[in-house]
């Protein structure tokens, strides 16, 4: 059966960022490898990944830093192995090449501000171009590059919750906004639903499903799970079963339930997750 332009394309809009074209677009992108014809500057080795620019490589340099300790981290974080292969990253130096170059090779595909193009059996592609908000992008697609060369396929909101997290400089994953702000606030006066559903989240299926506040609330779970160890080992736990999953049912994406995975574990969970968020509280500056 051929698969429908929101099953190939996955993507969502960013609020409050640079915009491109009037609207920011950032997820997975899943297509066939299709060679690359276009002239670099320069090429790089750092790290799991294989870089081609057009840029100065001086004024990406921190960023590249940034994403090459990231593998290093996702590996002792929630023991997985480190990437045995490199992930492409291609890095334009305005949006004028980089929306020609996307039209050409990925026709079709929505236009945003950076691209994982995931491909069967190989670490996949990152395309992105000098902008604003050019380091957050990077770390938020170089995190589901590094996740697929480790584990493989994820579930949507595992993946983009991790995404979502790690995509923050280190000083402001826990505390990034307007997510931190949001779910304080619904913990804390019982709006809305204050411990979000993870069975909803797991019975999303397509990205083109994936709304913002799917994202705040699988963030919000990433951040409950990650910042105590007991807890993360739970995950890496989890993520070990998903890529075991993967191997035995390629692209069928049938996950282990991580609604019975943490019930099992943790028992009271929804309370917990509300004692943390209830008691977190952003370090004041001296």
């Amino acid at each position: 059966m051929q698969k429908t332009t929101s099953e190939i394309f996955g993507f969502r809009l960013l609020q409050n960022r640079l915009s491109f074209w009037a609207a920011a677009f950032i997820g997975l992108l899943v297509l066939p490898g299709i060679a690359l014809a276009q002239e670099w500057q320069s090429e790089y080795a750092y790290g799991p990944f294989e870089i081609y620019l057009n840029v100065d490589i001086k004024t990406v340099s921190e960023s590249i830093k940034q994403i090459a300790e990231l593998d290093k981290e996702l590996s002792e974080r929630f023991s997985l192995p480190r990437c045995q292969e490199k992930i492409k990253l291609y890095i334009f130096k305005d949006v004028k090449s980089y929306t020609a170059y996307i039209q050409k090779e990925y026709p079709g595909a929505p236009m945003r501000r950076a691209l994982f193009a995931m491909e069967k059996d190989k670490p996949g592609k990152i395309f992105t171009f000098l902008h604003e908000e050019f380091s957050v992008d990077l770390r938020h697609e170089c995190t589901h590059a590094l996740l697929h060369s480790k584990i493989g396929r994820l579930p949507i909101w595992i993946d983009e919750g991790l995404a979502e997290y790690f995509e923050a400089p280190i000083s402001q994953r826990v505390y990034k906004e307007p997510y931190f702000t949001q779910i304080k606030r619904n913990v804390s006066y019982n709006l809305f639903a204050p411990v979000p559903d993870i069975k909803k989240l797991e019975n999303i299926k397509k990205m083109g499903d994936f709304l913002e506040i799917h994202y705040r609330n699988s963030w919000s779970w990433m951040n409950f799970m990650i910042n105590d160890p007991a807890r993360q080992k739970i995950l890496g736990n989890y993520l070990v079963l998903c890529k075991k999953a993967d191997e035995q049912e390629k692209e069928q994406g049938i996950f282990p339930s991580f609604t019975e995975f943490i019930t099992r574990m943790e028992p009271k969970y929804k309370s917990d997750y509300k004692t943390y968020w209830k008691e977190l509280k952003k370090p004041t500056n001296p």
